[in-house]
């Protein structure tokens, strides 16, 4: 499903079985992960063939909002429900990372984070632009999504340079837990506020 369009870049937020037809749109996203965390900053995830993708990629319960300039892929997200269930054992990263279920360090967050249907989670956000104008389109489109579901809050793990960006777009993003590091990098787990409709104005 294609929501906004702005010079040329258009936004899809695209999830299975509704969108299969532009499936092909989310094999790019993927291939554009695999391109940016395993060839570029050496992180060791898991590929097969041309893409990267982990259990949280289950067909099923992500949905990828994805902004793409004649079918290129110019930056995207993934996203997760935080009541999502994958498996008998994971649920969603910034979770299963704070109950030590994944290698990512547990003290990314200061306490359990959530299991309620009006929490969301970002990962894997990505932007190959020169400028800031795609993934700010990917946040405003996802923010608008979560609003629409009655979310009231979202989760980001990411780069600290994350916050600087999220400020800009007219965020105020909270932190949930200390800043982490290992072989990937420095990140944080985040929290901003969703804007109620009868805020929205």
């Amino acid at each position: 499903m294609s929501v906004a369009a702005h010079d040329d870049i258009e936004i899809s937020i695209l999830k299975l079985p509704g969108d299969a037809s532009q499936w092909e749109l989310v094999m790019r996203f993927l291939t554009l992960r695999r391109s940016i965390f395993i060839h570029k900053k050496k992180w060791q995830l898991f590929d097969e063939g041309s893409i990267e993708f982990e259990q949280y990629d289950t067909a099923t319960v992500a949905t990828y909002v994805i902004a793409h300039r004649q079918g290129e892929i110019v930056a995207g997200a993934r996203l997760l429900r935080c009541d999502t269930k994958i498996g008998p054992e994971y649920s969603y990263m910034i979770r299963d990372a704070y109950l030590k279920k994944i290698e990512i360090p547990s003290e990314i967050c200061f306490e359990e984070p959530p299991v309620t249907s009006d929490a969301w989670e970002i990962t894997r956000a990505i932007s190959i632009d020169k400028t800031p104008i795609p993934m700010q389109m990917v946040l405003s489109t996802i923010h608008d999504y979560i609003q629409k579901d009655g979310g009231k809050v979202c989760l980001f793990l990411g780069p600290p340079a994350f916050v600087r960006m999220a400020r800009r777009s007219g965020y105020e993003p909270r932190r949930v837990g200390n800043i982490a590091q290992d072989d990937s990098g420095r990140y944080l787990a985040l929290a901003f506020d969703i804007r109620q409709t009868d805020e929205a104005g």
